[in-house]
């Protein structure tokens, strides 16, 4: 059985329906400035940049997360149902293709990852 990346690059969903933002706690605000302060460093295993997934139905799942996981540390996503935290973890897997943002997953685009060659140095427990 070959293993192919499906769901590489953007689908473009951008027509979004309006939906309740949350405010912004400072420091989600101060992690989202420290993940572009350091957007190159080798060091971060994981970086999502402005990343956002809308469904053809027009529904923001993810609306422009930006976050980094540096090696050693544990990371989870919590929130309420419906909040978009298994699709955050679907573009993030490649099981789903993203509407826009940027994904490095240890140090390389998410587009120029290979599960073939790549695969066996990711895990993810759901």
């Amino acid at each position: 059985m070959r293993l192919q990346n499906q769901f590489k690059g953007e689908d473009h969903n951008q027509q979004t329906q309006a939906r309740k933002q949350l405010d912004e706690y400072p420091d989600v605000i101060a992690h989202r400035d420290l993940t572009n302060e350091h957007w190159d460093d080798e060091e971060i295993y994981i970086q999502a940049k402005t990343l956002r997934k809308v469904y053809g139905d027009g529904v923001a799942a993810v609306n422009d997360n930006t976050f980094q996981v540096k090696r050693g540390e544990v990371f989870g996503l919590l929130g309420p149902n419906g909040a978009g935290k298994s699709t955050m973890f679907n573009v993030m897997t490649m099981d789903l293709k993203r509407t826009s943002g940027q994904v490095k997953i240890l140090g390389k685009d998410l587009d120029q990852l290979s599960v073939q060659n790549d695969g066996n140095r990711l895990g993810m427990c759901p």
